[in-house]
């Protein structure tokens, strides 16, 4: 049997402690704040309010667009609509959790919100959508996550 590793680069944060004390109050305020992935998560389950829907809806949904079905997911997809900005959510070799912007290449197609980012502007993001999930703000630097499989 063979392994294999690679690492996944670029800035962001570590959000696993965030995302497993995420509420359900907490996530759907986080949904308001992204009106395309609300009207996404209403239309496929066929609810016309976010507190309608249940955890494992919005777990289910997650992982299906991210492969990560917990908070982290939903993070992701809530900034990449909201922000027009590609995010990834991905999980390390020890199964912490982390949100993070992959720089790309020059030949690959980007938003014009992702051209203007800086490491800044990109922390006050984060901060901005996580601060709604916890009261605590992550590190948001660059990341190397590593996983083996």
């Amino acid at each position: 049997m063979s392994m294999n590793s690679y690492s996944i680069n670029g800035f962001g944060a570590c959000v696993t402690k965030i995302a497993k004390s995420a509420n359900a109050e907490r996530i759907a305020a986080l949904i308001e704040m992204a009106p395309e992935l609300k009207a996404e998560l209403l239309k496929t389950y066929g609810v016309e309010r976010i507190e309608d829907l249940k955890t494992d809806d919005i777990r289910d949904y997650a992982s299906e667009r991210t492969n990560i079905g917990t908070s982290t997911g939903i993070i992701a997809l809530a900034i990449s609509r909201a922000e027009n900005i590609g995010m990834l959510a991905t999980t390390d070799y020890n199964d912490d959790e982390y949100i993070i912007f992959c720089a790309r290449y020059p030949w690959e197609e980007c938003t014009e919100e992702e051209k203007a980012l800086t490491p800044e502007k990109l922390q006050d993001i984060l901060w901005k959508y996580l601060s709604v999930i916890s009261d605590k703000r992550p590190d948001v630097d660059y990341c190397n996550v590593e996983q083996f499989g």
